[in-house]
């Protein structure tokens, strides 16, 4: 079975302290519990009120593993920068897991 399901929360930021709201939400592969189709291809843009930040963590992982994430992969993106490309299972020797890693965005302080 290759899936994902990644937990995102939001983070209302207050000064240099993180309050937490209570935003939160999942985004899974498409059909999931099942494989995802042949051939897909997703994309997911998560947009915060001014004030807040994104949290991601990976729930559940499981993607086909690749030399470089060459094939099957999760990339992801934050503040127009590249947080990495994502792809295999735990404790495969080839891909890139992201295993208990949390990604998050510095925060939006812009109207948008």
């Amino acid at each position: 079975m290759f899936a994902f399901i990644l937990w995102s929360s939001f983070l209302g930021l207050a000064g240099s302290a993180v309050v937490s709201r209570p935003y939160f939400g999942e985004i899974k592969s498409p059909k999931y519990p099942k494989p995802y189709p042949n051939n897909n291809v997703s994309t997911w843009d998560i947009v915060v009120p001014k004030g807040f930040a994104v949290k991601l963590t990976f729930w559940q992982f499981d993607l086909e593993p690749s030399e470089s994430c060459h094939y099957d992969y999760v990339k992801i993106s934050a503040d127009k920068k590249d947080l990495g490309r994502y792809c295999g299972q735990v404790g495969s020797k080839i891909g890139n897991h992201p295993g208990q890693r949390t990604f998050m965005s510095k925060g939006r302080s812009e109207e948008h």
